[in-house]
This record gives structure tokens, sequence and C-alpha cells, in this order.
């Protein structure tokens, strides 16, 4: 079907110019399809453009054809519409970041399984049924029609390698276990299933305040919005990720310099951020609004957590963290709920049990006797 084609084609193109994801909307799949399977066919081409690079909606008017536009559609397949082209926006900043490496690096950002899990056989089995974006998020995209399946029986299945996978939808924890992987049965939601790689970080921008919508539609509402970093550690408690700042108007920016280019690591309790631009920028692009780790039980009695900015190497208290003990999450945040991403250089966490307290004013000038 045209929906397992276009991976290929995006793939093809080495995903830096991705490809017209919706362009087949009115494809021979919708034409050979009841009424409803062709509505669900359009609501499966959004969800699946979702990290698509480039994607829009097209329809030959002189061939007919059902109206492909999200208010269009009927019921749930205009909220399934809907609902991804919000997730589009909440991750375009990860998108993008991996776009700039790869025109720097030459790295790829659209990648299948066996990129990156080539010593598991099943990962070359059904090559267009997962694949995995800028390294750290996999995407199982629904890929056949269930509109006559009892909502009992719309599932489907996805491999998934060792680890635990964090439904970043629903907040689940799909743990595998098996060195080999497994296949995994997945209920699909209203947006494209995707999951977040064990050991990675991801940039999410969405509003957290009430000044503006919840989610941002233009490049300016993005430059206003809030940058969000979800975390899902690795068994040995690390974590990375990227994140690119700038004003995103003009590549001049970019090459200038002009921009904030940063590789956050989690390693046990403390966060640290590198910069891996070296030019010099005056002043930061955005802040950082949440940071959130999920599995975080080892974590829930983590009571404190302190800044340490690159102007002062003084802790500076950070509002406490809080444990979600349904989620497994620990989310924490500043003061005054934001983190000035240009001045941090560390956050650590703190618990009442620690020996010592790093986040006291005065661990700065602590010294080891020899």
């Amino acid at each position: 079907a045209n929906l397992c084609v276009s991976f290929y084609t995006a793939f093809n193109l080495g995903a830096r110019w991705g490809v017209e994801a919706a362009k087949a909307y009115h494809s021979p799949e919708a034409e050979d399809a009841a009424e409803e399977e062709q509505q669900e066919i359009c609501a499966r081409w959004y969800q699946l453009s979702t990290f698509y690079p480039l994607a829009r909606t097209n329809r030959d008017k002189l061939d007919g054809g059902i109206d492909i536009l999200p208010f269009t559609l009927p019921g749930e397949y205009e909220s399934m519409a809907k609902y991804s082209i919000e997730d589009r926006y909440m991750y375009a900043q990860f998108v993008y970041e991996c776009l700039f490496a790869a025109s720097q690096s030459g790295q790829s950002c659209f990648d299948p399984l066996f990129y990156h899990y080539p010593s598991l056989n099943h990962s070359y089995s059904d090559i267009e049924h997962t694949f995995i974006i800028n390294d750290a998020i996999k995407v199982s995209p629904v890929l056949q029609s269930l509109a006559n399946e009892t909502v009992d029986d719309q599932v489907y299945r996805s491999f998934f390698p060792y680890g635990k996978w964090i439904d970043l939808d629903e907040n689940e924890i799909v743990n595998i276990t098996n060195p080999q992987g497994e296949w995994t049965m997945l209920r699909p939601g209203l947006g494209v299933k995707k999951h977040l790689r064990p050991g990675y970080i991801v940039p999410l921008q969405y509003n957290t305040t009430t000044q503006m919508p919840s989610f941002a539609n233009s490049t300016r509402q993005l430059n206003w919005t809030q940058t969000n970093l979800f975390i899902n550690r690795d068994e040995n408690g690390f974590a990375k990720g990227k994140v690119l700042f700038d004003e995103g108007y003009n590549k001049s920016g970019i090459e200038n310099g002009e921009y904030e280019y940063y590789e956050f690591q989690l390693v046990n309790r403390t966060l640290e951020k590198m910069t891996i631009n070296t030019d010099e920028v005056k002043t930061g692009h955005q802040d950082i609004g949440r940071i959130v780790i999920y599995d975080a039980e080892d974590l829930q009695f983590v009571d404190g957590a302190c800044f340490i900015g690159k102007s002062s190497w003084k802790a500076q208290k950070m509002a406490t963290p809080t444990y979600d003990s349904i989620n497994k999450t620990l989310t924490f945040t500043g003061l005054n709920g934001i983190i000035d991403a240009f001045e941090m250089q560390m956050i650590q966490l703190t618990s009442p049990n620690d020996t010592y307290n790093f986040c006291d004013v005065y661990s700065s000038g602590w010294t080891v006797d020899l």
C-alpha cells in the first residue's frame, strides 16, 4: 500500500528533504475502499506524516475523491488529523535539530530499525512497519485499515529491541527483557505511536502557561514557546540528547553562528549541558520549561534541585521536584517555572539520604583534604 511505500521514498531521499507524505491521499487504495475506510486512510496519512520533514495535503479535483482537509473528516478521524498536526508542531524543534546536524555532517534522520540494531534478525522484517527519528524516537504507524475491526480487535504489532521504551502519549513503559527483542501488540491512539528510546533526551514544545494557545502554530510562536525536556534513562542511568535554539527566520543566523547548540547528558542525578556551538552567542533564544524523567521510581525520594550557572558556581535553588506515583515520572523546573537554558551549566538533584548536599550554596568552596 502507498502508506508503506512512502517510508521507502522518504528513506531514499536521505530523510533530509522528506516526502510530500500526504500527496497520496487520493490513492488507489482509497479508490477501492468504502467511504469510511477512505476517511480512515486520510487520517492515517496525517498520523504517518507527523515526523516527515515535508508534508502537505493534495487532492486532484478533476479526478474526484473525498475531501481531505482535517475539518472535513468525520468524528474520530478529524480528531486524529488535528492531533497529528499538533504533534508535528510539538516535535518540530526535535526534527529541525536533526536536519541541521545532517546538513553539517551528512548523518541520517529517518532510519530503519536495522541501522541502530543490525544484530537483531527481526529488525530486517517488515522494514516499513517502524522507523527511528533522530536516533531517539521509534515511530510505529498504522499501515492498514482497522475501520472494520471491533474496538477490542483494533491492535497491530511492532518490533521492539531490548530495553524500556516510553510511550510518549500514554506515559506507559514497553519493557523488553529479551536481548533479541520482542514483537509487541499496540493499540492505536489519536496520534501516531511513538516511543522514546532508552538512553535519550528529546525536546518537546508546548505551552504550560495560559498567556498563549496550548500549541504553537507558527515560527514566531515556536520561538516564544518554552522547550520541555523528556528523559528516558538506559539501564545504567544515562541519557543524552541535543537541542538547537535559533531565531528560525534567516539562514544568516546559522551561517554567522548566532544560534545555541547544546548536548544535554543525564548521569545518575546530574544533568549537564555541553555547548556544541563554539561561536560567540550574546543572549539566549529560548527557555526550558519542565524537565521530566520517566521510569523514575528510584528517584521518588528526591526532594531538592539546584541550578548551577556559568556566571556563578554557587548553587541556586530550584522549585521542589514532584514525583507522580501513577506515571512514575519526576518533574522539575525553576522557581519561576522556567530554566535559563543559556545560563545553565548543570542541574543537581538531591535527596534526604545524601551524604553531601551539592546544592548547598557553599559547596563551590569545598575542598578535599589529601
